[in-house]
C-alpha cells in the first residue's frame, strides 16, 4: 500500500523482452489484448490491487461467459464469448501487475494456470451445448445438405475439443518433463537453427490454436456472422488430431 504511483512509462518499462520477442505467436494479444491490458494493469497498480484479485476476477467472467454460450441463442453466444475475451484481457493483465509489484508465488500460478485451464477447456463444449439447444447458419446449412435429421454431432464435436485440450495438455504437463530430465545433458536448439519453413509454421499453428492468437477474434467473428458452428467443428478436429499427434511423439 506504501507504493509509489507508477506512470505509464515506468510500467511498460518493467515488461520483459523475451515476452516482446515472443508476441508474433499470439498476434490477438500483440494488436490489441495486450496494448489494453497494460492499461488496465496500470490502473490496479495506483489501486493498490493485488494480482490475485484479477485473476479471481478473469476467471468468475470466464465462467459466466461459459455459462452465456452454453444456454445458446445469438446474443447469449455472443456476450459469452465477448466474456471469453475480457477473460483473456484480464488473465494478461494480473501477469503485468505481479511484474511489477515483483511479486513470484506458487500460490499465484497456481490460481493462474489452474483458471486458464478450466475455462478453456470448458468452453468448447459450452459452445456444443448452446448450438445444440439453436443452431446457427452454418450448422443449419451443414444439417441439411448431409441430411441429417439430429444435431447431437456438434455436441459431440465440444466434447471432443474439451476432452482433447485437456488430455493434449496432461500429456505435456507430465511428459514433457521427464523428457527435459532425461535429455538434460543435451544442447538445446536455437531458434536461429530451425528451419524457415519450421518456424513460419509454428507461427501459424500456434495463432492458430491459441486463444492469444486468432482463436479470440475468430470466436467474435463467427458468433456474429453465424458460423460458430463450422468453427468448432474445425477446432475439434484440430484439437483432436493434436492430441494424437502428441501421443505419437511422447510414445
Amino acid at each position: 500500500n506504501n507504493m509509489p504511483k507508477p506512470s505509464l512509462a515506468d510500467f511498460k518499462s518493467v515488461y520483459p523482452k523475451s515476452k516482446l520477442d515472443r508476441n508474433i505467436y499470439k498476434i490477438w494479444r500483440w494488436l490489441f489484448i495486450g496494448k489494453i491490458s497494460i492499461l488496465i494493469s496500470w490502473f490496479a497498480a495506483r489501486l493498490n490491487i493485488h494480482p490475485n484479485h484479477i485473476t479471481y476476477l478473469s476467471f468468475f467472467i470466464g465462467l459466466a461467459g461459459i455459462y452465456f454460450i452454453s444456454k445458446g441463442g445469438e446474443n447469449n453466444i455472443f456476450t459469452g464469448v465477448l466474456g471469453i475475451n475480457i477473460w483473456y484481457l484480464l488473465d494478461c493483465s494480473d501477469g503485468h501487475l505481479a511484474r511489477y509489484y515483483k511479486i513470484k508465488s506458487n500460490f499465484g500460478k497456481f490460481l493462474d494456470e489452474g483458471f486458464g485451464e478450466i475455462v478453456m477447456t470448458f468452453v468448447w463444449l459450452g459452445i456444443g451445448i448452446g448450438l445444440y439447444k439453436n443452431p446457427d447458419i452454418s450448422i443449419i446449412f451443414i444439417s441439411d445438405f448431409l441430411e441429417i435429421s439430429s444435431n447431437e454431432y456438434i455436441l459431440i464435436s465440444g466434447a471432443i475439443a474439451s476432452i482433447s485440450i485437456a488430455l493434449r495438455n496432461c500429456i505435456s504437463g507430465r511428459f514433457s518433463a521427464n523428457y527435459v530430465i532425461k535429455n538434460k545433458n543435451n544442447s538445446t536448439v536455437n531458434v536461429s537453427q530451425e528451419s524457415f519453413y519450421y518456424r513460419w509454421f509454428k507461427i501459424y499453428w500456434t495463432n492458430f490454436m491459441g486463444i492469444g492468437g486468432l482463436q479470440g477474434p475468430l470466436l467474435i467473428i463467427t458468433s456474429i456472422t453465424g458460423h460458430l458452428g463450422l468453427l468448432l467443428i474445425i477446432y475439434s478436429s484440430a484439437y483432436f488430431s493434436y492430441l494424437i499427434i502428441s501421443v505419437i511423439y511422447f510414445i
